[in-house]
């Protein structure tokens, strides 16, 4: 279906039911909080900005036709250093016309470094669009720029809180979303914001350019893109990795790219410089994988045209950082050590081959060289894995000879991947709350080079990036209802030149997950891996009543028990015999908290 929306009948629809739409072709019963800027109409999907430069920056609006058969129509821009408008500093006209689904991308230069402006559009009858501000990027001596971080934003599993979180801020020089901007589906599981009838599979260059119109009638998305410069990617949820040509079409003419050949849409990969500060390096991993052989049976993940430009690219680099975008992990999630079983999902050493994971010796030649030239002022902004991760870039993470974990040194790198801002995570997954805990300590006791990982919240993340660090935060958002809370989930920083994340910072500011006593009360679990017996000890500083239970990694109960805690401490032993293969996770609850064990059964 085609949502456009005719000026009459939104304002009819509007008087009478706030969150409905009428589209020309049928009338879509819309969730709540989906609405046009029907103030502004017909700019009823709003204003972007994209891609900033010191001199310039790509200004993008879609004016709504009277009909579907609408001739092009011809708006005018302008830019200015105030919110009045009264001092322009750039103007100009464009068409928009249904070649381009009525969209317009316009490139307002002339511009000066490190300024904020204001932009609108007008159509030919005089109807402004909202206003917008964007901020040009720096030019020679840098010493600090705020950087937001996004991915995932499936529509239909929750409320965009974190975007309207987001547009609040007025401390974000520029936002980089890493990719599934939008969603192709609807997630069984995560049916929060669904409208009727459902979205079909978008396949042709209308059907995405459909979802596209349908994801700009969130108005926190437009508020945070009429109130930040974004540099935006795509993967796979936002055009078919096997057939990409009409989703980048569509995703082209929705969002503000500079495009570096305007003859291959498919083609994205770019670079930009923030002063004397970071450049910023956006890679494609998406579409160029398996096309070229670096190996005996290892083909590359960047593929030899855009790995050379890369290294070209960073190689020519003079800035304090360099940030490189990647839609997917790069460093290593490794499954050594855990059994494979039905329970966790895996390929092979890792929990996915998908990431860079899949693509080992293209990922060894890359930091082989950031070590050979001892060049490890590199951070990696990541996205797609749904959860928050901190990790060291380590050419061979278990290799103590190459890399020590306690510290981080002798790391290449560290990545950054804040969570989504709605798609499902490990909740969503149908992993109990009780067990989340364990999930982490599982997967961090597999991977030493992991420094944080969060696994149930959404948001977004920001680098605060200086010449002498970066200061990395998670910030998280509901998702399940409209709300104005945000909490900070945690802290990271990477000083110049360490190459990894500083150890000497709290483990974590978030609120626990699953209530803790203050001290670690609980032994480990002996032996782990068990065959019929495991022991574990629970201390003497909590005497009295306590609930031993047993999970599987489903959340689902297999055990339990009431004992009493002396006051000299106390042995427990459980059978274990008749378990099957698998993670179970031991759960002893005091009156002064709980505390989790987990133990493989052989």
């Amino acid at each position: 279906m085609r949502y456009q929306l005719p000026l009459l009948q939104v304002a009819l629809f509007w008087v009478c039911i706030s969150f409905f739409l009428s589209p020309i072709e049928a009338q879509t019963v819309y969730p709540p909080r989906m609405f046009g800027d029907t103030a502004n109409a017909p700019f009823y999907h709003g204003i972007a900005s994209g891609d900033p430069l010191p001199n310039a920056v790509l200004l993008w609006t879609r004016i709504t036709p009277d009909s579907a058969t609408a001739a092009p129509i011809t708006l005018t821009w302008e830019i200015a250093t105030d919110t009045a408008f009264a001092n322009v500093v750039a103007n100009g006209a464009g068409t928009a016309s249904a070649a381009r689904d009525f969209t317009l991308t316009v490139d307002a230069t002339g511009l000066t470094p490190n300024t904020v402006y204001y932009y609108r559009f007008e159509s030919p009858n005089g109807a402004t669009s909202r206003r917008g501000r964007t901020q040009t990027a720096p030019q020679g001596s840098t010493d600090s720029m705020k950087v937001a971080v996004l991915s995932c934003s499936s529509i239909f599993s929750g409320y965009f809180n974190g975007y309207a979180r987001l547009a609040e801020r007025n401390d974000i020089n520029v936002v980089i979303h890493l990719g599934d901007y939008l969603y192709d589906f609807v997630d069984p599981d995560e049916q929060v914001r669904v409208p009727s009838p459902g979205p079909i599979g978008p396949s042709t260059v209308d059907e995405w350019r459909d979802r596209h119109e349908y994801y700009l009638l969130d108005p926190d998305l437009r508020d945070a893109k009429a109130q930040f410069p974004w540099v935006t990617f795509w993967d796979n949820h936002d055009l078919s990795q096997s057939n990409p040509l009409n989703g980048s079409i569509a995703f082209t003419e929705w969002v503000p790219i500079r495009m570096p050949d305007t003859t291959q849409p498919t083609v994205i990969y770019r670079a930009f410089q923030y002063g004397d500060l970071f450049d910023l390096h956006m890679l494609d991993i998406l579409l160029f994988r398996d096309r070229d052989t670096i190996a005996p049976g290892e083909t590359s993940i960047l593929g030899t045209v855009q790995h050379n430009w890369f290294i070209n690219s960073w190689l020519a680099s003079t800035t304090k950082w360099n940030i490189l975008g990647s839609q997917k992990m790069v460093g290593g999630w490794y499954a050594r050590g855990i059994p494979q079983i039905p329970q966790i999902p895996r390929d092979g050493d890792f929990f996915s081959t998908n990431s860079w994971d899949g693509y080992v010796e293209d990922r060894r030649r890359l930091f082989s060289l950031f070590d050979s030239l001892d060049r490890r002022n590199n951070m990696f902004i990541s996205g797609d894995a749904h959860m928050s991760i901190a990790m060291d870039l380590a050419i061979d993470p278990f290799d103590s000879l190459q890399y020590t974990a306690q510290t981080g040194a002798g790391a290449v790198g560290a990545e950054f991947l804040p969570t989504s801002v709605t798609r499902g995570n490990f909740d969503e997954m149908g992993i109990a709350l009780n067990l989340v805990e364990a999930a982490v300590q599982i997967s961090k006791g597999a991977n030493p080079h992991h420094v944080f990982m969060e696994v149930v919240q959404h948001g977004y993340g920001v680098l605060n990036i200086n010449k002498d660090s970066i200061t990395a935060e998670y910030w998280y958002s509901p998702i399940l209802a409209e709300t104005t809370t945000e909490t900070l989930g945690q802290r990271l920083v990477m000083e110049d030149g360490a190459g990894h994340w500083k150890r000497d910072l709290p483990t974590s500011v978030r609120p626990p997950i699953i209530s803790t006593a203050p001290t670690e009360f609980v032994s480990l679990i002996r032996p782990n891996p068990a065959n019929d017996w495991i022991e574990f000890d629970i201390e003497s500083q909590y005497p009295g009543d306590a609930q031993i239970k047993m999970f599987n990694i489903a959340g689902k109960a297999i055990k339990l028990a009431d004992v009493r805690n002396s006051a000299g401490g106390s042995t427990y032993r459980i059978y274990t015999g008749n378990l099957q293969p698998a993670i179970y996770i031991i759960q002893v609850v005091t009156a002064e908290g709980a505390m989790i064990r987990q133990f493989v059964k052989q």
